[in-house]
């Protein structure tokens, strides 16, 4: 019986483990989601600039209010979420204001929370500015230039960048020349007024706070000018 019983057990059968899955592929390292987040700013504050500068006030409240719910996403590292929150501040204190100059002065300060959150985690920033238009085309091309430099400036803390772009802006033609279909009116010339008071500003502004604000009033001037004047010549 007891063979018979051992002749009918059942013979245990070796399972084979099943494979095990492949890990996951690696994600995006901290410093890669921070550049990403990074770049999605700078691209912000100067979808903003030029939307003020263009005097398109609905364009940049909308970036202002993306700016304000969506510059920090939790993943910033520690140094630079004092700079991010300053960003953030801006970007409030712009939407919630209702002038062209106060849209300007939020745009430069974010350049300068840009600035600061560079220089605090030791970004290395190549600035690239083109050469200064000598083509004679007025205050058109050069003023885009200065612009757009003294913006390089800004937020690359670049001593030379801003010191050109400021250059350019007191070289502007006083009159407007070369920009406006027309005469220049009021508008115009209050413009350039306040253009020509600060590059003066901008030659004495050392540090990212006063250039924040000096760039912040220059936007404002374009912006304001823009919006009344408009037929501005396509460059």
């Amino acid at each position: 019986m007891l063979l018979v019983l051992l002749a009918c057990a059942p013979i245990p059968v070796a399972h084979a483990k099943p494979a095990a899955a492949p890990p996951p592929p690696p994600g995006p390292t901290m410093g890669e989601v921070v550049r990403l987040h990074m770049s999605e700013n700078l691209a912000s504050a100067i979808a903003t600039r030029d939307a003020v500068i263009r005097g398109d006030l609905a364009e940049a409240r909308e970036e202002l209010e993306w700016m304000a719910n969506n510059a920090d996403p939790g993943t910033s590292i520690a140094a630079g979420a004092p700079w991010l929150e300053a960003l953030r501040a801006a970007a409030r204190a712009g939407h919630q204001g209702r002038s062209v100059r106060e849209y300007g002065l939020a745009v430069g300060r974010e350049g300068a929370a840009c600035a600061g959150c560079h220089q605090t985690l030791k970004a290395s920033l190549s600035p690239v500015t083109a050469s200064q238009p000598t083509d004679g085309n007025g205050h058109g091309k050069l003023a885009n230039w200065a612009v757009s430099t003294m913006w390089t400036g800004l937020v690359a803390n670049s001593d030379t960048a801003w010191a050109a772009g400021v250059g350019g802006l007191a070289g502007l033609p006083p009159d407007g020349a070369g920009y406006w279909v027309g005469a220049p009116g009021p508008a115009a010339t209050a413009a350039i007024g306040t253009l020509k008071e600060q590059a003066t500003a901008g030659k004495a502004a050392t540090d990212r706070t006063s250039r924040g604000e000096t760039f912040g009033q220059v936007v404002g001037a374009c912006g304001s000018c823009h919006a009344e004047v408009g037929a501005i010549k396509p460059q």
